[in-house]
C-alpha cells in the first residue's frame, strides 16, 4: 500500500497519484517477477482485461528512493497533482500532445518543485 503523510503528520493511504509516480511505482529497481506481481495487483484492482507484458525490455528502471514525483500531502502544493497530469497530457507520446505546455510554467514547476530532472522523465 502506498502511504501519504497528511497535514497533521499522520500516515494515511495515498488517495491521489500522478501518472509519473504511478508508472515509476512498478518500474523501479526491483526484480522482474516483482514488477509483474505489482502489475497483476493493479490489473485485478482495476478489473483490467489486457494481458500483462511478457518482459520489460527497453523500459528504464527508476532509482528506488526517487520514484515519487509528488510531495507528501503536508508539503504538496494545492495544484501539484493537476500540474503533473497536465504535463503528462502535454508530452509528445500523449494522444493529444500540447507541446506549448512543455515550455511554460508547468515545466519550471515540475523540475524545480519536485526535484525531477529531464533525465528522470
Amino acid at each position: 500500500m502506498l502511504r501519504d503523510n497528511d497535514k497533521k503528520g499522520k500516515w494515511i493511504p495515498l488517495q491521489v497519484i500522478d501518472p509519473f509516480t504511478f508508472f515509476a511505482f512498478f518500474n523501479r529497481g526491483i526484480k522482474e517477477e516483482d514488477r509483474l506481481k505489482l502489475l497483476m495487483l493493479i490489473k485485478d484492482k482495476l478489473s483490467l482485461k489486457s494481458p500483462l507484458p511478457d518482459d520489460f525490455e527497453g523500459i528504464p528502471k527508476m532509482f528506488p528512493q526517487r520514484t515519487w514525483f509528488l510531495s507528501y500531502q503536508k508539503d504538496r502544493e494545492q495544484d501539484a497533482i493537476d500540474t503533473l497530469w497536465d504535463f503528462a497530457k502535454a508530452t509528445p507520446w500523449s494522444s493529444r500532445p500540447k507541446l506549448s505546455l512543455l515550455n511554460c510554467s508547468s515545466t519550471h514547476w515540475l523540475f524545480h518543485r519536485t526535484g525531477t530532472t529531464r533525465v528522470k522523465l
